[in-house]
């Protein structure tokens, strides 16, 4: 929890420069491809050549705009938050997870019973299988 709370701020900066490139790949093919053996493959290629340009442009902007050399430093910020902001998203799924696996198994709830049942059945079945 300490990492999310700490870790906020740079993963708002990743995301304000990072969202558009990573976002409309995934928007263009989920409106224009119908076969779904296709959609990982073009979503990469689109986010490589859309990174590529939205960061060529806003470190072109940065570099119109500020002295010096203060452009490449905004440039190599861009891919430090990136994969920080790809990391925070992990971290912050784990977590919920966790929060809700532990809601769940205080309650007891009849729906985690049958869930931890099942699940203790299938490991029975692969310890049996691979032993």
């Amino acid at each position: 929890m300490l990492f999310l709370i700490l870790g906020a701020p740079l993963h708002l900066y990743g995301i304000i420069n990072n969202y558009l490139p990573y976002k409309l790949p995934v928007i263009f093919v989920e409106k224009k491809v119908k076969d779904i053996h296709f959609h990982s493959s073009i979503k990469m290629l689109a986010g490589v050549i859309l990174f590529c340009l939205f960061w060529g442009l806003q470190s072109g902007l940065v570099a119109i705009f500020t002295d010096h050399y203060i452009w490449l430093y905004y440039f190599g910020s861009l891919f430090v938050s990136a994969f920080f902001s790809y990391l925070y998203w992990i971290t912050v799924l784990k977590t919920k997870g966790k929060l809700r696996y532990n809601r769940l198994s205080k309650s007891r709830d009849e729906r985690f019973l049958n869930l931890q049942a099942a699940h203790d059945a299938i490991e029975n079945v692969l310890v049996k299988m691979y032993n």
